[in-house]
């Protein structure tokens, strides 16, 4: 929202609107970070959990491990990310780099089709 608002707003009437949504953005980008990396580490922990549990007698199994697998793979690229990448962020080129990097189309698209088979079969 933040990024559209510079690009949209653009006229002098909607300067303080932007200001508060930059304010905005400050304040909850640091503790909405934190809740998506608990909650991803939380859904990568719950969904081996589950695939562990469930075992493998199962048709529906292997597109769940494959699920779980790209969910494993896109968690150890943000915390790589994060960890390693960190003090590179002040370049805006780079800044951008890791943005695209951590999107991962293909595990991206990799997860959410084999979850969605995996749930209906």
């Amino acid at each position: 929202m933040y990024v559209y608002s510079n690009k949209f707003l653009i006229k002098d009437e909607y300067q303080r609107l932007r200001e508060n949504i930059r304010i905005l953005y400050k304040q909850f980008r640091s503790p909405l970070l934190l809740i998506h990396n608990f909650s991803m580490i939380a859904a990568t922990i719950l969904g081996i959990i589950h695939g562990i549990v469930m075992g493998i007698e199962e048709e529906a199994a292997i597109f769940g491990w494959i699920a779980a697998i790209s969910m494993i793979i896109l968690s150890f690229s943000g915390f790589v990310i994060w960890f390693k990448l960190k003090p590179i962020w002040s370049n805006r080129e780079s800044r951008k780099f890791i943005r695209f990097l951590h999107r991962q189309w293909l595990f991206s698209g990799i997860f959410c089709v084999f979850l969605f088979i995996h749930l209906i079969a």
